[in-house]
């Protein structure tokens, strides 16, 4: 078990719509890993699955296309479906995520409250979902994704972010059971300000997530499972084993039957982000 003071605990601030973000997690390592030169310019990028490698990010495969357009956001679908490992691609630009019959939810942002910062998208009703983006130039056979930055001049407290709910149909919370995959892989790109914690993906569970939220933490800090990852300039594939996530205050282990949510977000010590996500999934 991590020993953590008193005054560790006093940095942590609470953010609005969901848990706790606190600085000084434990710097698992192993998330920064660069990009093969062989795979680069090799066509389209794939949009489901990972790598069975602990804790090691996909090389990159930078696919292009003749000519792409800035595709338009559309309604969510009406049809429901038996739930694949996708969690979200972004095309139908709606911000919900892709609905089956054990998942729904939205995409949101979120920001340290009482502290001076600002943050694109901006901070929604709970239910409501954030604006998805077209990537410039695309990715691959991807033309839309999640695109979100924000800055701060306190750097001590400020800490913000994206994240999107599993279950939650815009009045009640629930939970997913992800217990038949292993982890959640994703692409992303971006850059972010050197900080104590730096650039954290987290994976929220009943434990703990707050009681209003459907979870069943009483009050903050509810110390969600993550681990550090780093960001670079060019879109690079990363697999987060479940096996991998720890708690900064416990070895409680991971539960992926209890699955609330899951957020990126920036830590204590970080001063300003801009990140693209794309196709989120389970593996």
């Amino acid at each position: 078990m991590l020993n953590v003071s008193r005054a560790s605990i006093l940095r942590c601030v609470t953010v609005s719509h969901m848990v706790l973000a606190c600085g000084g997690r434990y710097d698992l390592g192993g998330l920064d890993g660069t990009a093969d030169p062989a795979s680069a310019g090799s066509g389209p990028t794939s949009q489901s699955g990972g790598a069975t490698s602990v804790a090691v990010p996909v090389p990159v495969a930078q696919g292009g296309v003749a000519s792409v357009g800035t595709s338009e956001p559309s309604t969510p679908s009406t049809v429901v479906g038996p739930c694949t490992s996708l969690i979200d691609d972004m095309e139908d630009g709606t911000g919900h995520i892709r609905r089956c019959t054990e998942r729904q939810g939205v995409w949101y942002a979120f920001a340290a409250l009482n502290f001076p910062g600002t943050i694109w998208p901006e901070v929604t009703t709970p239910g409501v979902p954030v604006e998805t983006s077209a990537i410039d130039g695309g990715r691959g056979s991807s033309r839309r994704a999640m695109h979100a930055y924000g800055s701060s001049s306190n750097t001590a407290n400020w800490l913000a972010g994206i994240g999107l709910d599993l279950a939650f149909d815009g009045v009640t919370y629930g939970t997913f059971d992800a217990s038949a995959y292993r982890g959640v892989t994703f692409w992303i790109r971006g850059s972010a300000s050197a900080g104590f914690s730096g650039f954290e993906f987290r994976i929220s569970t009943t434990r703990t997530t707050l009681a209003k939220y459907g979870g069943t933490c009483e009050e903050e800090p509810c110390w969600p499972h993550g681990v550090r990852i780093s960001l670079e300039s060019e879109w690079k594939k990363v697999s987060v084993p479940f096996t991998v996530l720890t708690r900064y205050i416990s070895d409680e282990p991971f539960k992926p039957s209890e699955i609330t949510n899951l957020q990126f977000y920036c830590s204590e010590g970080c001063s300003s982000f801009d990140i693209w996500v794309d196709d989120i999934a389970f593996y």
